[in-house]
C-alpha cells in the first residue's frame, strides 16, 4: 500500500498503552484520544492502563471501546493481570502507542504487541528502543504532561501517513460530561447551598476548593480554612463550596457548605458548575481543567511547566505554606473582582 492517505484510512485498531491507576495520569490522556478521533475517525481505540478509575474517564469517547485496566494490586490479583496480556496478545492492532515519556511498564507491553505501527518515545537505549517502529526523539515535544502523548501521533507518523497538521491549537483535557449530566450537577449545587434552583453568573459567582493533595503537595487545614475565608470576603454574590476528598473527611469544618461524591463522572460534573476551581496540585485538579472550568491549580513541590492545569484561563500558581492571602488573590483576580 503505497498511498500514504491509504494507509491512514487502513489504521482501524489502536492500543493506547498507560499502565497507571492514577487519576491524574487517565485525565491526562484525553488529548491523546481527541487527537486519535480527529486522525482516525474509523478507528477503535482500546486503552491499556489501571485502576478503577478509567472507564469512568474515558466513558464519553464513543470510539474507545475497550479499557483493559490492571487492577490497583496486580500482585494479588495475577489471574487478572494474565487475562488482560493474553487479550492483548491475541489481538492484532493497526497501531500501538506507548504514551509515556519513560516507562519501563508501558515499553514492555508494547513490545508484546503486535501492531504494524508500534510508536513512542526514544529512550536512547537499544533494547528498550527495539520494540518500537517508529521513534520519537526526545527534546522537540510539550512540555506539559497532558501534550506529551498527543504529540506522538503527528511526530511519529505524520509523513508516512499524511497526517493533517493541526490548526486548532493543542488538544484540551476533557471527559466530555454531557448535557444531562451537567443538569444533574446543577440541581445538586443548588441543593447543597439552599438555592431554589441554578442561579446565573450575573446573580452569583460559584466558586469551589479541593483542599487536599498528597504528601509535600498538602497544604494544612488552617491554611485552607483561611483562604476559604478569603474567598468569600471578596464579593457578597460568591458561593463557596468544597469538594471533600476521597476518604470522605471535610478539611474546612462546615465553613462553607460540603459536596462529597465518589463517582468520577459526578465529581466532574458538579467542579464544572464552578466559575473557578481552587485545588491542590492532585488528580482531581486535573479533573477540574477536563470538566471545563478554569482552574487555579497550587503548587509547591512540582513543576506547573509540566502539571499544571492549562485552557480555559487556567493556570498553576506556586504558593507557600505562609501565604494563603496571595492566592485569594490571585483567585479574585481571576474572577475579575480585583
Amino acid at each position: 500500500m503505497s498511498d500514504p492517505t491509504a494507509r491512514a484510512r487502513a489504521v482501524c485498531r489502536i492500543l493506547v498503552i498507560r499502565p497507571n491507576h492514577r487519576l491524574g495520569n487517565n485525565v491526562l490522556l484525553t488529548p491523546l484520544l481527541a487527537e486519535l478521533e480527529a486522525l482516525f475517525p474509523g478507528a477503535e481505540v482500546e486503552v491499556l492502563t489501571g485502576g478503577g478509575a478509567a472507564r469512568h474517564v474515558f466513558a464519553g469517547f464513543k470510539r474507545v471501546t475497550t479499557v483493559h485496566a490492571f487492577p490497583n494490586w496486580s500482585f494479588i490479583r495475577p489471574h487478572t493481570v494474565f487475562a488482560i496480556l493474553q487479550r492483548i496478545r491475541k489481538t492484532r492492532y493497526d497501531l500501538a502507542i506507548d504514551a509515556s515519556v519513560r516507562s519501563r511498564s508501558g515499553r514492555f507491553l508494547l513490545g508484546l504487541v503486535t501492531a504494524r505501527y508500534r510508536i513512542g518515545y526514544a529512550w536512547g537505549n537499544a533494547w528498550r528502543d527495539r520494540c518500537r517502529s517508529h521513534a520519537v526523539a526526545r527534546g522537540g515535544e510539550p512540555p506539559h504532561m497532558a501534550l506529551t502523548a498527543a504529540h506522538l501521533v503527528r511526530a511519529a507518523l505524520g509523513r508516512e501517513l499524511a497526517l493533517p497538521t493541526s490548526s486548532d491549537g493543542p488538544p484540551l483535557l476533557d471527559v466530555r460530561v454531557s448535557s444531562g449530566e451537567r443538569a444533574e450537577a446543577g440541581a445538586l449545587v443548588s441543593r447543597v447551598l439552599g438555592q431554589p434552583s441554578t442561579p446565573t453568573e450575573a446573580e452569583r459567582l460559584r466558586g469551589s476548593l479541593y483542599p487536599f493533595a498528597t504528601a509535600a503537595k498538602n497544604y494544612p487545614e488552617s491554611w485552607w480554612l483561611q483562604v476559604a475565608a478569603g474567598l468569600r470576603a471578596l464579593s457578597p454574590r460568591i458561593d463557596v463550596v468544597e469538594i471533600v476528598p476521597g476518604d470522605g473527611r471535610s478539611r474546612l469544618q462546615g465553613a462553607v457548605p460540603a459536596l462529597y461524591s465518589t463517582r468520577i463522572r459526578e465529581l466532574a460534573a458538579v467542579i464544572g458548575q464552578s466559575r473557578l476551581f481552587v485545588s491542590g496540585d492532585c488528580g482531581v485538579m486535573h479533573l477540574g481543567s477536563a470538566a471545563g472550568t478554569q482552574v487555579l491549580g497550587l503548587f509547591k513541590v512540582t513543576d506547573p511547566s509540566v502539571y499544571a492545569p492549562y485552557g480555559r484561563g487556567s493556570e498553576g500558581f506556586t504558593a507557600s505554606d505562609a501565604d494563603p492571602a496571595s492566592v485569594v488573590k490571585r483567585a479574585g483576580e481571576l474572577l475579575g473582582l480585583s
